[in-house]
């Protein structure tokens, strides 16, 4: 489906469409700057005078809205406003948009705004709904307490999975061999030898599924992270529990791994089986009580709210799960249907938004019950409800690298196909991207 758009007075086409968006999620735009015909939607002028914006879309007038535009913000906020008043859709997070709103909140109180002036603010000026606003400035005040250890962060990524998830489009290869495997390690290992060694303070290797090596490609991927992890948080994503052996934590105790992640997703088995996780909800808990027996007690486990299927009785019972072996990381995530998923490709049928909302007040209801506090937050592009991600965490269970990434609070040198480098110098943030496909990722790497 497509909504034609015209611009008056201004060529802002990248935030009229996020604005946009959050109204009509599933359409692409079309943009122009002609007199608007009947069926085009008016998304604002920027004149520095009063003007009359008029809302259609199908070839029906939804709503006229007259706005003052000073800049392009105010105009975000005013065409926000006048598609809210044209199609009255839910909208907790109101005209707050971008990866990370917990940022705009840390900005304002380091400019010594107090907590009163920026829930106004968030209420009055983007319409957010309250609990969000909560959320914004206590994730913004933990952030605050993280951010300022001094250090760089390594990440390596390991581009393998047991298997796709339906929801996934991450870089994973599923029925790669040994043979891909080592070459990969190799390139990984030259790459590798050419980061810094000093005032490193979090190493995480995330994927993909690094536990998807064998024992002996695994222990030599640890090998290769070995000369970074040196009495610091170390977190290796262990996230399929049919991954883990009994050895591979093992291996991990030995190279000084302290923080892992077992990801259940959800703990209904028929749900599980629907996505394409290649293991139960019993899989879990033998995988998480083997991590304990060897004396890991900074666990993290990830849910997504609003799978195909689920209700919010699954919710619950997954909760229940959860809440009884009492991790001290939780991170709660909101379906995201991207491009590069089968999910996409098979268009199920997924909730509504105030069964989305529902769950994920559950999921974060439980959190808060437990004891976990909300630590770090992000969104992203085609999510359910146009709601969030949580980090939830026990104090001083907090991940210095989860801040890190996700506020770009430090530099953060990363190694591995699709792997992207974020450079803080400032206030400025400088990205290097690695290729995402893994042959040209180990091509590039030793032909350098």
């Amino acid at each position: 489906m497509t909504i034609n758009c015209i611009l008056v007075g201004h060529n802002f086409v990248h935030e009229m469409q996020v604005i946009a968006q959050i109204f009509f999620g599933g359409y692409n735009f079309v943009f122009g700057k002609e007199v608007p015909p009947e069926g085009y939607a008016v998304l604002g002028c920027l004149n520095g005078e009063t003007c009359t914006g008029e809302l259609y879309l199908d070839g029906k007038k939804l709503s006229s809205h007259t706005m003052f535009y000073e800049n392009k913000r105010s105009l975000m906020l005013a065409t926000f406003r006048a598609l809210k008043e044209a199609t009255d859709q839910p909208t907790p997070w109101g005209a707050m948009t971008g990866v990370r709103p917990a940022k705009q909140v840390r900005i304002w109180l380091d400019e010594g705004q107090s907590e009163s002036e920026i829930f106004n603010r968030l209420s009055q000026d983007y319409m957010l709904r309250e609990d969000k606003i909560k959320l914004a400035i206590d994730v913004a005040h933990a952030e605050e307490k993280l951010k300022n250890k001094p250090g760089v962060g390594i990440y390596i990524g390991v581009p393998f999975c047991p298997s796709r998830c339906l929801y996934c489009s991450f870089v994973a290869a599923q029925k790669a061999g040994a043979d891909a495997h080592q070459r990969y390690l190799e390139a990984l290992a030259k790459e590798c030898a050419n980061l810094p060694k000093d005032n490193i303070n979090t190493v995480y290797i995330g994927g993909g599924t690094p536990t998807a090596f064998s024992e002996a490609d695994f222990e030599r991927l640890l090998k290769i992270a070995a000369p970074f992890a040196k009495n610091i948080e170390y977190t290796v994503e262990a996230g399929r529990p049919d991954s883990i052996t009994i050895e591979k934590l093992r291996l991990m105790k030995d190279y000084g791994v302290n923080r892992i992640a077992i990801n259940p997703q959800t703990l209904n088995d028929a749900t599980l089986e629907r996505i394409g996780r290649a293991h139960t909800s019993k899989d879990f808990y033998k995988a998480y009580e083997m991590a304990q027996q060897l004396g890991f007690d900074n666990i993290n486990t990830d849910i997504i709210i609003g799978l195909p299927g689920e209700s919010t009785e699954d919710i619950q019972h997954t909760m229940k799960g959860l809440k009884e072996i009492s991790p001290p990381h939780i991170t709660v995530h909101t379906l995201a249907v991207k491009r590069a998923s089968f999910l996409k490709e098979q268009q199920e049928t997924l909730a509504d938004f105030e069964t989305v909302d529902k769950m994920l007040s559950i999921a974060s209801d439980t959190c808060a019950d437990m004891g976990l506090l909300p630590y770090y937050m992000y969104r992203q592009k085609n999510m359910l409800g146009h709601l969030e991600n949580v980090g939830w965490a026990k104090s001083g269970y907090e991940s210095l690298y989860n801040v890190a990434m996700m506020a770009e609070t430090q530099t953060v040198r990363a190694a591995g196909a699709g792997a992207v480098t974020k450079i803080l110098e400032g206030d400025l943030i400088t990205r290097k991207f690695n290729p995402k496909n893994i042959e040209i990722y180990i091509n590039r790497i030793m032909e350098s």
